[in-house]
């Protein structure tokens, strides 16, 4: 078995371009090894290092490999599909086509929802079967598609087109319409579309935020979220250059990505055991058959924590977990059948690209016929789940806990990969880890409320565009509460998603604490009560001491209170209005804060100068 140092023996030898691709003044008649990169663009392994707008490609698959991915016998009329395109479709040609659709179709509304980092755009499309707004009060399940969430999978992106067009202006958006609503974000990183890059502008990825909520994208689209509050959520990617490095040392030439759908459901344990079965044996299992009736080969989603190792001939690959960060488990929460779709093609360029919407295109067909067909189970089951939820939150039972951590279970599974030399679809054995069969590792009794004080109006402005309702104390009052104190702590040795982050594990014990008025209430009989849960218990993943919002050490008194008495608690309910949380300082304010700093410094020195030289004339 031979180990190749040569990642283009690989890939066939890394693309020369030799086409231009549209790009601004500075990089015309460059090829992507002679354009220098965008001031803070950020270096992506699917692409090369330099600025072409909307297009990038880091390796161009050996014919053989090509032949065995033909692109369909269909026509698409998208921006993406253009005659002559050579790059993918930039935000403009996005926004045109989608007011253009807009203006033909009686189906469709599109509401902006926000802008990105650079202030761009991020367009939302309602599909109802009048056209209508979608109230509180629907009467059918809401499907949510949300797509480009990395930049630089743009046949993620093209096939959420392909899917608003057809739902505003063909025979199939009367169907499904008529059972469901429609809900689409094609293009949830438009500045990341525009650079190409993986990440969002300021580098951290968009899909792993949904519980720190950092960024203004993440933030619309939570608030957007919990306003629709779908049954059925939909999150659609492009998978494929983590494979070709993990597979690189596998036959002579390397091993790469096989299947063009990969499909994963939810997997927090904290969604109920019945979503999460339904998801898999009629949602995904439909979308498998109906795939693989097309043509197109599928399995179930899985990422590579390491590498291929030659000397046992076996890989570790994951399903995942099911941190709330990222967007397909936060949407579980809700809770909600919620999906992750990956097809087979970052770093191929415009390769297959027909053939990647394609696939992509019907895998969302298919859950829109799905929960069309099963619309009153779908409805049903949420509307269940939801309630008992806040049926649970009312009173403090011993046996009902929230599961604050989980551990996957490991399994012996094979993977189809593809032997790059001969073209053959063969079998590697894994070591596979199953977040399907993950089994709890930490469980908490669920407690009436947690209480936090007043001064953690931050934590409060966050919880909310998770849609909790928050409350505050109308009065001082004296409790008995379990308190956390950390006995251990681990502190992350390189930022994280713009974080060091902060493990610990605690100790909890009964203590009487005053709570001043304006004390801040989270009650846990409404249906955010997992996300307040995940966000305030210190050993959850993601908590926000985990990612020091609530910053602790060793020995502290964690200031996140657990109650759990059945008696309510004196508690109006706060805000956005009547948040008394500071307003983030505004440019022009911090410019005024440095230069009020800079006058006192010179102040101070010309003091200190001045007292100096009296001294030395003396």
């Amino acid at each position: 078995m031979s180990k190749l140092k040569n990642y283009s023996i690989l890939i066939g030898g890394l693309l020369l371009m030799t086409t231009p691709v549209q790009a601004t003044s500075s990089s015309d008649g460059l090829s992507p090894a002679e354009t220098p990169p965008a001031a803070g663009q950020k270096p992506d392994a699917t692409i090369p290092f330099s600025y072409q707008p909307y297009f990038g490609q880091s390796m161009e698959q050996p014919d053989h490999i090509k032949s065995l991915y033909p692109d369909p016998d269909v026509a698409f009329t998208t921006p993406g599909f253009a005659p002559d395109k050579e790059n993918f479709t930039t935000t403009e040609e996005m926004m045109s086509f989608l007011h253009e659709l807009d203006t033909e179709s009686d189906r469709l509304q599109i509401e902006n929802i926000g802008f990105s980092q650079e202030n761009r755009e991020i367009p939302l499309l309602i599909f109802t079967e009048d056209g209508g707004a979608i109230d509180e009060t629907k009467n059918k399940p809401t499907v949510w598609l949300e797509a480009q969430v990395h930049g630089s999978e743009p046949g993620a992106g093209e096939a959420a087109l392909v899917a608003a067009q057809k739902l505003a202006l063909e025979e199939i958006g009367d169907e499904l319409l008529a059972n469901i609503n429609v809900i689409i974000i094609p293009r949830v990183n438009p500045d990341g579309s525009h650079y190409f890059q993986f990440g969002s502008a300021r580098g951290p990825w968009i899909n792993r935020d949904h519980m720190k909520l950092d960024l203004p994208e993440t933030k619309a689209m939570n608030k957007a979220l919990q306003r629709f509050k779908p049954e059925v959520v939909l999150t659609s990617h492009e998978y494929g250059h983590r494979n070709w490095d993990a597979f690189k040392e596998f036959g002579n030439e390397g091993g790469g990505p096989y299947h063009d759908i990969l499909l994963a459901k939810g997997y927090n344990l904290n969604v109920p055991e019945e979503i999460r079965q339904m998801a898999d044996d009629l949602l995904i299992q439909n979308a498998f058959d109906q795939l693989e009736d097309a043509g197109y080969s599928t399995d179930t989603y899985v990422s590579f924590p390491e590498d291929y190792d030659p000397d046992t001939e076996t890989i570790t690959v994951s399903e995942g977990n099911g941190s709330p960060r990222f967007e397909k488990e936060i949407a579980a929460l809700l809770p909600s059948f919620t999906f992750l779709l990956e097809g087979r093609g970052d770093r191929f360029g415009r390769e297959s690209f027909a053939r990647r919407v394609h696939s992509h295109y019907l895998t969302i067909e298919s859950f829109l016929q799905t929960t069309a067909e099963h619309s009153d189970d779908i409805s049903s089951m949420i509307h269940d789940a939801r309630e008992q939820l806040v049926e649970n939150g009312k009173t403090v039972d011993p046996s009902d806990t929230i599961i604050i951590r989980s551990e996957a279970t490991e399994l012996d599974r094979p993977l189809e990969i593809l032997d790059i030399e001969t073209g053959d679809v063969v079998e590697v054995p894994t070591t596979y880890l199953s977040a399907t069969e993950a089994l709890p590792t930490l469980e908490r009794v669920r407690p009436r409320a947690y209480l936090l004080p007043p001064s953690h109006q931050h934590i409060a402005d966050k919880l909310r565009i998770h849609g909790v309702e928050v409350k505050a104390l109308n009065e001082p009052v004296e409790l008995a509460v379990e308190r956390y104190e950390v006995v251990e702590q681990t502190i992350g040795e390189q930022v994280q998603e713009g974080h060091i982050t902060n493990h610990v594990e605690t100790e909890i014990e009964t203590a009487t604490r005053i709570f001043p008025a304006g004390s801040l209430v989270f009650e846990m009989d409404q249906t955010a009560a997992t996300v307040i849960a995940l966000a305030l218990e210190p050993e959850s993943e993601d908590s926000y001491v985990t990612y020091n919002f609530i910053p602790v050490n060793q020995g502290d008194e964690i200031p996140v209170y657990r109650y759990m008495e059945n008696d309510r608690l004196d508690a109006s309910p706060i805000s956005d209005e009547t948040s008394t949380q500071p307003e983030e300082a505004s440019p022009i304010s911090l410019v005024v804060l440095i230069g009020s700093i800079g006058v006192a410094l010179a102040s101070i020195t010309a003091f200190l100068f001045k007292r100096t030289r009296k001294r030395q004339q003396l």
